[in-house]
């Protein structure tokens, strides 16, 4: 077989029946529209097997065998059909294996830190990637793919480059993607931040049929607001991309942040939750705080912002005032 349709054979199987929302879905579409050989090809593959499935086409099969030959009808249509079903499952075979070894984990790794702990990963490619507090992150690299899971928490990430191999990342249902990219991820309840120090990556969430597409540049920042229906996708030109891995430095920055980013934030960095609870006013914080002074952090935010706190055993109450 020709490369393209060994590549037609592959995504045949691979995503034949796959959900509309399969993280491979994007490469597909990107294979599909960078030549029409590749939909032509693509598209043979799925009329034979609708062919062998349905056998719709065999009346057509038999008058052209007719014409061609004195042979037998039922023979030459036999014949034609199980040569035919022969390639397909032989390619079919082989590109099953193929799938199969693609898809094999090279290396794989879990990790996850206790509130107030960072932690450092050193991927295989020479990129590596920063834990903050009290977050959790899977890693797992195959032959074609370069895949990790932001569970919960902050992150940030130094990709190098690999053609063949995107790097993606996948929080919830938002994916970021980059072939090469210093980025850093930071979830905030039903907010997702994104800030992109150098690089450029692409940004989606939704189903394919009303999937949210953007694409971040070096500095920028952008800010996904799940909650939202469909959810809504916000650039923010006034942040800077490098207050998002300021963690790294042992550092949080506030940056005319609410009091739920404030609350998100703390709780990653002290034994027990701070919880936010909606008040009279709805104060924004500026604020740099050294990741081992949150608790007189938590202590001025009254003289800082119309803030209230209340503190319940290990719990930490914010509200507006």
């Amino acid at each position: 077989m020709s490369t393209v349709r060994e590549d037609a054979a592959r995504w045949f199987v691979w995503i034949r029946d796959a959900p509309d929302d399969h993280p491979d879905r994007f490469r597909f579409e990107q294979w599909i529209a960078a030549d029409p050989r590749h939909a032509r090809e693509y598209a043979a593959f799925c009329d034979t097997w609708s062919d062998l499935q349905s056998g719709t086409n065999a009346p057509a099969l038999e008058e052209a065998m007719r014409r061609r030959a004195n042979e037998s009808l039922s023979a030459r249509r036999s014949a034609v059909r199980k040569g035919v079903a022969g390639l397909l499952l032989a390619a079919l075979g082989l590109e099953g294996y193929l799938v199969v070894r693609d898809r094999t984990s090279i290396w794989r790794l879990s990790r996850d830190t206790g509130a107030g702990q960072l932690g450092e990963v050193a991927l295989p490619d020479g990129g590596r990637l920063v834990l903050g507090g009290a977050s959790a992150v899977a890693v797992d690299y195959t032959r074609i793919a370069r895949r990790s899971d932001l569970m919960r928490g902050a992150a940030s990430f130094d990709i190098r480059p690999d053609n063949e191999r995107p790097f993606e990342v996948r929080c919830g249902p938002v994916r970021v993607r980059t072939e090469a990219a210093r980025f850093a991820l930071e979830g905030l309840g039903a907010l997702l931040r994104i800030s992109l120090l150098s690089g450029d990556a692409t940004v989606e969430t939704g189903p394919i049929w009303r999937r949210i597409r953007s694409t971040l540049r070096s500095g920028d920042v952008g800010e996904l607001f799940l909650a939202d229906e469909p959810p809504r996708f916000q650039r923010r030109p006034e942040r800077r991309a490098a207050d998002g891995f300021a963690f790294e430095r042992g550092v949080l920055v506030f940056d005319q942040a609410n009091l739920s980013e404030v609350a998100a934030t703390l709780s990653r960095y002290r034994a027990g939750p701070v919880r936010f609870r909606p008040g009279r006013s709805s104060p924004r914080i500026v604020a740099t705080v050294q990741q081992h002074d949150v608790e007189a952090f938590i202590d001025l935010l009254p003289a800082l912002a119309p803030v209230s706190v209340r503190r319940e055993g290990d719990e930490v109450w914010l509200s507006g005032r």
